[in-house]
C-alpha cells in the first residue's frame, strides 16, 4: 500500500467480485437488428496523479455512484473515486483504491453512467464513452475484458444509462440500444441469456426519451409513458405479474412519468406532477409503502407517501428524494447505518435525512451523494473501498464534503 496526499492506493492484480448467481433464460423469442459498430478506444488512459491539498469543492455539474465507485463532471473536468478492481475509475496505474477524487478520462461530460464496476460517459456534443469490465461486454469491449481506455460507443446519444452489468443508451433519433449481460432479457432484445458487446437495438420504434438501467432489467420512457423487459419475479416491471420479459412490456396503472431511477430489483419514477411511485422488490423497505419482507413487494406502481419531489435518487436497496424545499428524505436498507445511524434496520417510509437544501442526490450500493444547493457534493454510509472519496476508508453516517485539485 502506498499514500499519496489523502489518496490511498492498494496495487494487486485485478479481480471480480459476484454478488449473485446467474439465471436461466428470460421468456421472448426473435433477435435484434444490426448491432453497431464500435468505434476504437480512445488511445490514452489517464495517469494516476498525486492531487494537491483537498481545497476545491467538486461542485459538479453532474455525478453517478456504482457499486463501490462513483464519479463527478465539471465542464472540461471528470473526477472518479473508489474501487478501481476492473480498471472503473479509467487509470493507467494498477490502482485498485483511490480514497479522494482523481482525474478521470479528459471529457467533458453531460450525463455519467455508473454499472456495478464498468463507466459510461456522455459528453454535450452527445458522444458516448465507456471504460473498466466488459466482462458481460457492459463497457463495448471484448467479453471478458476489462480495459481503463475509455471506448468509443458509435452514434450520436441523448441519455444512456448503467446499473449492475449492462448498459443502455438512446440515439439522437430516438432509437434505443442495449448490451452487456442479457441472462434474463435485460437488454430487451427478444432473446435471453447471451450477453453482448456491442448495442442491440431494442425493438423499432423512436420515440424513446429517457431509458434506466436496473440489475437485471430496465424500464424506459416513451414520451411520459413507461415499459420495462428483463426479470421480474419480484413485480420489477410494474406490470401485474410475476412473468419475465424479453421485449418491453407497459407498465400498468396509466401514470404519467417525467422520470425514472432503477435500485437493484425495484424501480420508482416522478409522475408529471411530482409525486413518486416504486415498484418491485420491497423486502428492506425500499418501495416506501410501509412494509417490509417477502410480502412487501408492488406489482404495480405504488404512490408513495410525502412529496411533491424535485428529484430522485434510487440505489441497489434504498430510495431517496428531495422535497421542494431541497429536504433529503431516504427509506431501504439501514442495517449499516447508512440512512440514519439510530434509526432501524430498515426503513419503510420516507425519513427525513437532512433538510439541506440539496438540488440532486445519487444513491449506490450502501453509500449515498447529495449535492447542496451551493455546490457542495457530501456523500456518506459504506466506505471499505473508499466510494466515499473522502480520504480514508472509514464510514460515515453524515454526510462529507468531496474535494479535488482542478
Amino acid at each position: 500500500m502506498r499514500a499519496l496526499a489523502g489518496c490511498v492506493i492498494v496495487v494487486a492484480a485485478c479481480g471480480r467480485w459476484h454478488f449473485d448467481e446467474l439465471g436461466g433464460p428470460g421468456a421472448g423469442d426473435g433477435g435484434p437488428d444490426a448491432p453497431i459498430v464500435q468505434g476504437d478506444a480512445v488511445p490514452a488512459c489517464v495517469a494516476l496523479v498525486e492531487p494537491a491539498s483537498c481545497t476545491t469543492i467538486v461542485q459538479p455539474t453532474t455525478f453517478a455512484l456504482g457499486g463501490w465507485h462513483g464519479c463527478a463532471a465539471r465542464p472540461g473536468n471528470l473526477a472518479c473515486w473508489g474501487s478501481n478492481t476492473d480498471d472503473q475509475l479509467g487509470l493507467c496505474a494498477p490502482a485498485m483504491i483511490a480514497e479522494v477524487p482523481v482525474a478521470g478520462p479528459a471529457l467533458d461530460v453531460a450525463q455519467l453512467a455508473l454499472g456495478e464496476i464498468h463507466s459510461c460517459a456522455r459528453t454535450t456534443a452527445g458522444q458516448l464513452f465507456c471504460w473498466g469490465s466488459s466482462f458481460e461486454g457492459e463497457a463495448g469491449g471484448p467479453l471478458g475484458t476489462t480495459d481503463p481506455l475509455a471506448r468509443t460507443i458509435t452514434g450520436t446519444w441523448q441519455d444512456v444509462s448503467a446499473r449492475r452489468f449492462h448498459t443502455c443508451g438512446i440515439q439522437s433519433d430516438g432509437s434505443l440500444y442495449c448490451w452487456g449481460r442479457n441472462v434474463e432479457g435485460e437488454l430487451g432484445i427478444g432473446s435471453a441469456g447471451t450477453d453482448v458487446e456491442l448495442p442491440q437495438r431494442v425493438g423499432i420504434s423512436n420515440d424513446w426519451t429517457q431509458v434506466r438501467a436496473a440489475g437485471l432489467f430496465t424500464c424506459g420512457l416513451q414520451g411520459t409513458t413507461a415499459s420495462c423487459w428483463g426479470d421480474n419475479p419480484d413485480g420489477q416491471l410494474g406490470n401485474g405479474t410475476k412473468q419475465s420479459s424479453a421485449v418491453p412490456v407497459p407498465v400498468s396503472g396509466g401514470v404519467a412519468f417525467a422520470t425514472l431511477a432503477g435500485g437493484k430489483q425495484h424501480m420508482c419514477g416522478l409522475d408529471t406532477s411530482n409525486q413518486m411511485w416504486c415498484w418491485g422488490q420491497g423486502n428492506v423497505g425500499q418501495l416506501g409503502n410501509g412494509k417490509t419482507g417477502p410480502t412487501a413487494n408492488e406489482l404495480v406502481p405504488f404512490l408513495v407517501p410525502g412529496g411533491p419531489w424535485s428529484a430522485i435518487g434510487v440505489g441497489w436497496f434504498e430510495t431517496c428524494g428531495l422535497d421542494m424545499a431541497g429536504g433529503l428524505y431516504c427509506w431501504g436498507d439501514n442495517t449499516q447505518g447508512t440512512i440514519a445511524p439510530t434509526a432501524p434496520a430498515t426503513i419503510a417510509t420516507p425519513f427525513l435525512v437532512d433538510a439541506g437544501p440539496f438540488d440532486a442526490v445519487a444513491a449506490g450500493m450502501f453509500t449515498t451523494c447529495a449535492r447542496t444547493t451551493a455546490g457542495e457534493l457530501r456523500c456518506w454510509g459504506v466506505n471499505d473501498m473508499g466510494q466515499l472519496g473522502v480520504g480514508d476508508l472509514m464510514p460515515r453516517s453524515t454526510g462529507v464534503a468531496l474535494c479535488f485539485a482542478p
